[in-house]
C-alpha cells in the first residue's frame, strides 16, 4: 500500500469537520471562532460533567431527608436542567427547517449537551432523597458547572455575529436561573437507617439490592488515610467524611476525629529511636538512621516541584513569543503545546508542592514523638531528677522543636541555591534577548 492511500485513510481534515479547524481566533477580530470553541473547549467539559454527573448518580448510598425549602430548589433545577436539554435539540432541528447550515461538530455538540443535561436530571432526581447534606452537590461539580456558565457567556458573546443569538440568549438566561436556584441554603439530615426483624427477612428474600451500610457508627471515622486508595492519597479524599461531619456540626470531643495513622504508632516510634540511639550513642545519626530514608526520598517531591516551577516561566516565554498565522488553512499546534505543557508543569508544581508539605508534616511529627519519648524514657531511668523539672519540660517542648525544625529545614538548605541559580540564569536570559 502506498504511501497516498496510507494518507487517504488515516490524514485528519479539521475543516471537513468544522469549517475553521481549531484556530483559535479570526484575522479580523479578537472572538473565539466557534469550531475552536466547540471542539477545543465545549465538548470536554461537557463529558467530563456528565461523566460525574453519572458517577454522583449511581454512588449515593446515604439517605437524606430535605427541608421543603431545599426540595423546592431541587424540583426548580430538575425542570431547568429538562429545559436545557431540549434547548439545542430544537434548535438544530429549527437550523435544519430554515436551510441553515449545520456542521458535523454542531451535531456533535448539540448531542453531548442534551446527554449532559438528561444525565444531570437523572442526578438531581437522586439528590432528592440521597447524598450530602448539601443540596447544591460536591464542590466540583459546582466548579464544573461554573466553567459552563462561563464557556455558554463566551458563546453569546460571539453568537452575536450571527443571525442566533437568542437561542444562545436564551440558554444563558436558564443558565442564570440554575445558579439563583444555588443562593438559599435550606437544612437536612441524614436519615439513619432502620433495621427490624422484618425488614432483616426481607432483604434475604426480596428481588432488590441493598446496600449495606458501614457507618453504622457515624462517631467513628477510622484511622487517618489508612483505608484509603493510591487517588484518594493523591487527592485528599480521605478527609472528606471529616469535613462532611464538621459540616454537619458532629465535631464536638475529640473522639470525633480520625485516630492516627499506622504510620504515627507511638511504641514502634519510640522503640524505634531508642534502638537507634542505643546503637550510634548521638541524636543525630539516630535520627538519621531511623527517619533518613524517607525523609531524604521527600526531597525528591521538592525537586520536582521547584524544576516545574522553573519550567513554567520558560513554557511561557516560548507562548508568547508565538506569532500568529495568517494562512486560514494552515494550523500552527506549537502554541497549543506550549499551553499544555504550561498547564502540566503548574499541576504537577501544585501537586508536588502540596504533597511535600504534607509529608514533611508527617515525618516531623514521628521525629517529634521520638525524641519526646526518649526523653521521658531517660527521665524516668534516671535518678534525682526532683528539681530539674523544668529542664526536662523545657527539653520535652522548646529544644526538641528546635531539633525537628531544623531537620526540616534541610531541605530548604539545598533547594533555596537552586532557586536562586534558577532565576539569575532566566534573568540573564531575558537580558541578552532584550539586548538582541
Amino acid at each position: 500500500m502506498s504511501n497516498s492511500i496510507i494518507d487517504m485513510y488515516y490524514q485528519w481534515n479539521w475543516t471537513e469537520f468544522c469549517p475553521t479547524g481549531i484556530k483559535p481566533f479570526s484575522n479580523s477580530s479578537n472572538d473565539l471562532l466557534p469550531c475552536f470553541q466547540e471542539i477545543v473547549l465545549q465538548f470536554p467539559v461537557y463529558a467530563i460533567f456528565a461523566a460525574i454527573s453519572a458517577y454522583n448518580f449511581g454512588a449515593f448510598v446515604r439517605m437524606v431527608t430535605r427541608n421543603p425549602l431545599q426540595l423546592r430548589l431541587i424540583y426548580a433545577r430538575i425542570v431547568i436542567t429538562v429545559v436545557l436539554a431540549l434547548l439545542p435539540v430544537c434548535k438544530i432541528f429549527v437550523f435544519h427547517h430554515y436551510g441553515v447550515p449545520v456542521t458535523a461538530v454542531d451535531v456533535l455538540i448539540v448531542c453531548a449537551e442534551c446527554l449532559m443535561w438528561i444525565v444531570h436530571a437523572g442526578y438531581l432526581l437522586a439528590v432528592r432523597k440521597f447524598g450530602i447534606l448539601s443540596h447544591r452537590g460536591p464542590l466540583y461539580m459546582n466548579v464544573l458547572w461554573l466553567s459552563i456558565f462561563v464557556l455558554d457567556a463566551i458563546w453569546l458573546r460571539t453568537s452575536l455575529n450571527y443571525d442566533w443569538w437568542p437561542w444562545s440568549l436564551t440558554t444563558l438566561i436558564f443558565d442564570i436561573l440554575y445558579a439563583l436556584t444555588l443562593l438559599p441554603k435550606g437544612n437536612a439530615t441524614f436519615t439513619p437507617p432502620q433495621f427490624t426483624r422484618d425488614s432483616e427477612h426481607e432483604a434475604l428474600l426480596a428481588n432488590r439490592y441493598t446496600y449495606f451500610q458501614f457507618d453504622f457508627n457515624e462517631a467513628h471515622l477510622g484511622h487517618a488515610q489508612d483505608e484509603a486508595n493510591i487517588l484518594g492519597r493523591l487527592f485528599f479524599n480521605w478527609v472528606n467524611p471529616l469535613i462532611t461531619k464538621g459540616v454537619s456540626g458532629s465535631l464536638r470531643k475529640i473522639e470525633d476525629l480520625f485516630d492516627l495513622p499506622d504510620s504515627l504508632n507511638i511504641a514502634r516510634l519510640s522503640e524505634s529511636l531508642q534502638l537507634s540511639i542505643s546503637r550510634t550513642k548521638t541524636l543525630f545519626w539516630a535520627l538519621h538512621k531511623s527517619f533518613g530514608r524517607e525523609f531524604y526520598a521527600i526531597g525528591i517531591l521538592r525537586f520536582i516541584a521547584d524544576a516545574s516551577g522553573f519550567a513554567g516561566p520558560l513554557l511561557l516565554g516560548g507562548l508568547l513569543s508565538q506569532q500568529n498565522v495568517t494562512n486560514e488553512e494552515q494550523v500552527n499546534a506549537t502554541p497549543y503545546l506550549y499551553a499544555f505543557g504550561l498547564f502540566a508543569t503548574n499541576m504537577l508544581s501544585a501537586f508536588c508542592g502540596t504533597h511535600f508539605r504534607w509529608r514533611m508534616s508527617i515525618i516531623g511529627m514521628k521525629m517529634r514523638i521520638g525524641v519526646v519519648s526518649a526523653i521521658y524514657r531517660k527521665a524516668l531511668e534516671a535518678r534525682g531528677l526532683k528539681d530539674s523539672r523544668p529542664e526536662i519540660l523545657n527539653l520535652m517542648s522548646t529544644d526538641t522543636d528546635r531539633i525537628v525544625n531544623s531537620c526540616i529545614s534541610f531541605h530548604s538548605f539545598w533547594s533555596i541555591p537552586l532557586q536562586f541559580a534558577a532565576d539569575d540564569y532566566r534573568f540573564n536570559a531575558s537580558l541578552k534577548l532584550i539586548q538582541h
